[in-house]
């Protein structure tokens, strides 16, 4: 851990570049990850709450954009605050985009 099968880069790259590299495809896969839920949940809280989506939605960009640099930089320890304001506008699109699921309905 935390390689993602990258063996030759193992061998090929210092210990310390191989690190940064590795910790940047976990943050980069993270990312990957959470997209599809996070798009759709942008799309149905943005029906009826445009603005306020909107906002979640830029909170979650700059929550990756710190998730990624302390992943970067500090590994899994440095990931904590990104994922504070990932989690909380994530939390806010649930509540909203059900709430705009129930108002359809």
């Amino acid at each position: 851990y935390p390689d993602n099968g990258n063996g030759w880069y193992g061998r090929k790259l210092p210990y310390a570049d191989w690190l940064t590299m590795a910790n940047a495809q976990r943050a980069h896969y993270n990312f990957l990850e959470s997209l599809t839920t996070v798009v759709v949940l942008l799309i149905f809280s943005g029906l009826f709450f445009p603005v306020f989506s909107a906002s979640c939605g830029l909170a979650i960009f700059i929550g990756r954009l710190a998730y990624t640099i302390g992943y970067i930089g500090k590994g899994p320890q440095g990931r904590l605050i990104g994922v504070l304001i990932v989690d909380l506008a994530s939390i806010a699109l649930i509540v909203t985009g059900f709430w705009s699921a129930i108002k359809i309905v």
